[in-house]
């Protein structure tokens, strides 16, 4: 993924019920530094009512439960539960986001490319599930997505940043005491807009697969010299996001990238010295915007997950079977509400079986979509975050062996952390 659509995040569809979390906090102390918090995240009912804080359970936790536990009113029993540790003001528009554990002391650090506001811009996470007022990169306004790697085979993980106006990948190299050391850039063509990195050739450093807005996709890889261009392949389409994975199962990381105007995924061989071969495309639904790669059912094939933005659906495809293959059937699609963005894949609810997170921007929510081991979605269970989210992460913040989120919110100009917990 990642970003946004502009006209409509500036413009964004309000929803009857759906109330955005207004951040209260200032990321450069010049502001307010109450330690206020809006109320908790809660599931959104198909009435467009919500189920928050203490939700009646007496305890007043606002877990629904009545135990003194977190997950009160935000979760629906059997599934899983979200609630806010923190929601901080971001200082501009965040757009695309990512999350690792950088310096020496491994500490886990939150980035965003930020369309207002000081160009990248990252966040410490607390032992408390807080984020840190931040740091930035100011290199000015238009970022759209941001990326952890480690490009130079150094251990240390480095901040890289995509500007599709200025045609910029810009690398701010990782320091041992957790920042980021003077930057330097290199000129992609045709609108970078989106950064995924891989080791693609086995030599222990990533290479950086950008997503080139109006044409297709580059490979870069970094050296002593700085950045050099492995591959370019030039297509005609309007491309948004890219994910890659082990699609033949040959060992070698292939690419699947996110064709919105020909609403396909493009689907690319990769070869092992760092380039990517042709292999050809499966047809989805309206203007696909994001694309999650995983094992669905349990078979050790990587099936795929696809947003798309024009009829605002989720579907899955399942990988059939034979090694060197590149085929996919079209298994199960459910409606998710106005205005989908990315897809992540992770085990929501702890059944050993991968579930669906979406940022649906229309909404002000993130849509949890359980599946079944089958590849089979289930209902769409929507979290509200704020005003226009776009871009949503898993992590583990707290080490508990439970997955939590953090949420892009492109219209209430903030980041909002979420712990999760399976309900019961």
């Amino acid at each position: 993924m990642r970003g946004a659509h502009w006209l409509f995040l500036l413009s964004p569809l309000g929803v009857v019920g759906c109330v955005p979390i207004v951040p209260t906090l200032s990321l450069d102390g010049s502001g307010d530094t109450s330690d206020e918090r809006p109320a908790s995240p809660g599931v959104m009912t198909e009435g467009g009512e919500t189920t928050s804080g203490d939700a009646g359970d007496g305890d007043g936790d606002g877990d629904g439960d009545g135990d003194g536990g977190p997950c009160d009113g935000g979760s629906r029993p059997g599934t899983v539960c979200l609630w806010a540790w923190d929601v901080i003001a971001a200082g501009g528009i965040p757009t695309g986001i990512d999350a690792a554990r950088i310096g020496e002391d491994d500490r886990m650090t939150v980035a965003a490319a930020m369309f207002t506001g000081d160009g990248l811009k990252y966040w410490s996470v607390t032992a408390e599930g807080t984020l840190d007022p931040g740091a930035s990169a100011d290199f000015g306004d238009g970022f759209r997505d941001v990326a952890f790697a480690d490009v130079n085979g150094d251990g240390l993980r480095d901040l890289i940043g995509v500007h599709p106006q200025l045609n910029l990948v810009v690398l701010a190299p990782g320091e041992a005491g957790g920042g980021f050391g003077p930057s330097e850039t290199s000129t992609v063509s045709r609108g970078p807009r989106a950064i995924v990195p891989v080791d693609l050739n086995d030599d222990g450093r990533d290479e950086l697969v950008v997503v080139r807005e109006t044409g297709g996709f580059g490979v870069l890889s970094y050296g002593v010299a700085g950045f050099s261009t492995l591959q370019t392949w030039d297509g005609e389409g309007l491309f948004y996001d890219a994910a890659t994975g082990d699609l033949d199962l040959d060992g070698v990381a292939d690419l699947a990238l996110v064709d919105e105007q020909g609403d396909q995924i493009r689907l690319f061989h990769g070869v092992g010295d760092g380039t990517f071969g042709g292999a050809g495309s499966v047809a989805v639904g309206d203007a696909p915007r994001g694309v999650a790669l995983g094992d669905l059912t349990g078979d050790g094939r990587i099936d795929m997950v696809v947003t798309t933005f024009g009829d605002d659906r989720m579907t899955s495809y399942v990988a059939q079977r034979g090694q060197g293959q590149m085929s996919y059937l079209e298994t199960s699609t459910v409606p998710l509400g106005v205005g989908p963005y990315t897809v992540r894949l992770a085990d929501m609810d702890l059944d050993g079986v991968l579930d669906a997170i979406t940022p649906i921007s229309g909404l002000g929510a993130v849509g949890i979509v359980l599946t079944d081991g089958t590849g089979q979605l289930g209902e769409r269970i929507p979290f509200l975050t704020g005003s226009s989210p776009v871009d949503v992460l898993v992590r583990d913040f707290d080490d508990d062996g439970i997955p939590d989120l953090v949420v892009s919110n492109a219209g209430a100009q903030s980041l909002l952390l979420m712990g999760s917990h399976p309900a019961g």
